[in-house]
Order: structure tokens, then C-alpha cells, then sequence
């Protein structure tokens, strides 16, 4: 809940939030929009899975923990999700293997829940960047001409955080961790369907592929994007919803429960962005 509400306030009820993330990443939002009184519905827009093979993602793990000579050596192990932490840190417990400490490898994350992942998993985080984007991170680290970087990630991941970084010397090494695939059809059905019937008040977008995804969702209901407003965790996000056609109401200062919490309250109390009270 944010600062300032007690137990007994509850400026959103009769509101009614679609939030699109991952159930298992989405459990801290729904309870603070509940505590507000909102009616909140939980409609994973994707999922993760596991690669192909873990083949590459297991010799670089290997090099990491490690390293043959000091020359094979990772400088940098570089987190944009608490998704990848989590695959990390269980390949490495399969592997048998521990993350070398800081005087070899150090760690750098993207955000408060990836940190958060890092730090309770791997025991650690180096860098945590106040812009939280892949140039903030970029920016964040220090000379990085030759600098070998280890980049585990989604396979849908963007090229933003290895360009900046190989244009500023570093060679990267991008392994794929996990896939982003899109829920079932119908996991987005209610959404579509509260948002045909004026019922739906916002949808929180937590990454460019629950955007198409959600798009894809309101069209086979013969909705058009903008059927309904998005909250959007961060403006790649936004820059997605956009791209496809989805209102975007506010975007979260920081990528957070407690912000996504704070811009939600803002939209459906303050009328900046007005929307139909039932």
C-alpha cells in the first residue's frame, strides 16, 4: 500500500485493474491494489520456459564460476530480470558450481526485483543503476574498453544493453536463459471481455510482450488496442504499447510495485485521466 493509506482506505473500490504479468511475479501488486479496494484480476498475458538446450547458457555459467585462465575470465555478469536471476542461480546449483566473487566478476542488475532476486539468490549485487534502463546500467559501470560481459537473458530480449555496451568496448556475451511465451488464448479472454462491457478501468503492462500480447487478445474479441487504458511499468513498455496502438495513462516512475501502485491510484482518484465511475 502506498505511503499515507491506512488498512481502512479504500479509494478503488468499485475499480476494476487487469494485471498482465507473470502470476508468479505479480503476487506483491494484486495484494497492494486489493488492500486499496480494487477488483483486481490476474490475466498472464506470457510465461517463462526453459530454452531449447542449456548447453550454452551451462559452458558460459562454467566459465563464469570458473574460468580456465584469467583471460577466459566473465569481468561483468550483467541481470535486466529476477527471470534470469532465477535461471542463473539454479544452473549454477545443478552445476555444482558458486559465482565467483567480486575480485574476479562483479554483478550488475536493472531494478529494485532483480536486485532483490540477485541479492537473495546469488548472494550479491555490485551495480544498481538509478536510471533504470540499459543505458542507465551502461552508464552506471565503470570503463568497460575490453571488459568481458556475461548476458544471460530472454530469448525475446532487445539489443539495447549489448549495443551500448559493445559501443563503449565491452565484449558481450548474450546467452540465452529462458523463452517468453504467450499465454493460451484464452488467459486474456475475461480482460477482452470486461473491456467490451465497460468494466474494465486499466490494464498494467509489465513488458513489450504482454503489450502484443494483450493487443492480439482485444482483436480476436473484435476490440480495437486502445479498448482500454494501460499502465506501463517503464517507457520501454509504454514505447511498446504505443507502437501498437494501446492507450497509455501513465507510465511508473521506477519499476516497482509501489510505483505501478502509485500511478494506478493517481489515474482512477485524481481525474488527470478520467475514466467512467460505476
Amino acid at each position: 500500500m502506498p505511503a499515507g493509506a491506512s488498512p481502512g482506505d479504500a479509494p478503488l473500490a468499485g475499480r476494476t485493474v487487469a494485471i498482465t504479468r507473470p502470476r508468479e511475479r505479480a503476487h506483491g501488486l494484486i495484494a497492494a491494489l486489493e488492500a486499496l479496494g480494487a477488483t483486481v484480476l490476474s490475466a498472464p498475458a506470457i510465461a517463462v520456459a526453459p530454452p531449447a538446450t542449456y548447453d550454452a547458457l551451462d559452458a558460459a555459467l562454467h566459465r563464469l564460476a570458473a574460468p580456465a585462465a584469467p583471460e577466459h575470465a566473465y569481468h561483468w555478469l550483467l541481470l535486466t530480470s529476477a527471470a534470469a536471476v532465477d535461471v542463473v542461480a539454479a544452473r549454477l546449483d545443478a552445476l555444482g558450481l558458486a559465482l565467483a566473487d567480486e575480485t574476479t566478476t562483479r554483478v550488475g542488475v536493472v531494478g529494485a526485483a532483480t536486485a532483490g532476486a540477485a541479492q537473495a539468490r546469488l548472494g550479491r549485487v555490485d551495480v544498481i543503476p538509478s536510471l533504470h534502463t540499459a543505458d542507465g546500467l551502461a552508464a552506471a559501470l565503470p570503463s568497460l574498453w575490453g571488459a568481458r560481459v556475461l548476458f544471460p537473458c530472454a530469448d525475446r530480449a532487445r539489443d539495447a544493453l549489448p549495443t551500448v555496451l559493445a559501443a563503449r568496448g565491452a565484449q558481450v556475451h548474450r546467452v540465452i536463459a529462458y523463452r517468453t511465451v504467450d499465454a493460451p488464448p484464452d488467459a486474456l479472454s475475461d480482460v477482452a471481455g470486461r473491456a467490451a462491457a465497460g468494466t474494465l478501468d486499466l490494464v498494467v503492462v509489465a513488458s513489450p510482450s504482454a503489450a502484443g500480447a494483450l493487443v492480439r487478445a482485444f482483436a480476436a474479441a473484435g476490440l480495437p488496442p486502445a479498448a482500454c487504458d494501460a499502465v506501463c511499468i517503464g517507457p520501454t513498455t509504454a514505447e511498446a504499447c504505443r507502437g501498437h496502438g494501446l492507450r497509455v495513462a501513465a507510465v511508473a516512475p521506477e519499476p516497482t510495485d509501489d510505483a505501478l501502485v502509485r500511478v494506478t491510484l493517481t489515474c482512477l482518484t485524481s481525474g488527470r485521466h478520467p475514466l467512467p465511475a460505476r
